[in-house]
């Protein structure tokens, strides 16, 4: 049985993640304004991450993930640090 997870339970898990209980005072004390702020974190930087990854992934196929990327553009040395 194949299960897919909607739209709404994502962004249940997602909202979850950030509003942890360590910063659920800040959440609250800033109210529906930090909605706007997770909205803009998750549409410019969570998205194009995201894309990003998918894409470096099927084109460069291996073990290695981000390591491996830095290593077949930048050569073997900034791989290394990058890991």
């Amino acid at each position: 049985m194949e299960t897919k997870l909607s739209t709404g339970t994502f962004v249940g898990i997602v909202i979850s993640l950030i509003a942890t209980m360590s910063s659920i005072l800040t959440l609250a004390a800033t109210g529906w304004q930090m909605f706007a702020f997770i909205l803009f974190a998750i549409v410019c930087f969570a998205r194009p991450v995201a894309l990003m990854t998918m894409e470096l992934s099927t084109t460069l196929q291996g073990r290695g993930g981000p390591q491996l990327w830095v290593k077949t553009a930048f050569r073997p040395k900034w791989g290394f640090t990058s890991s």
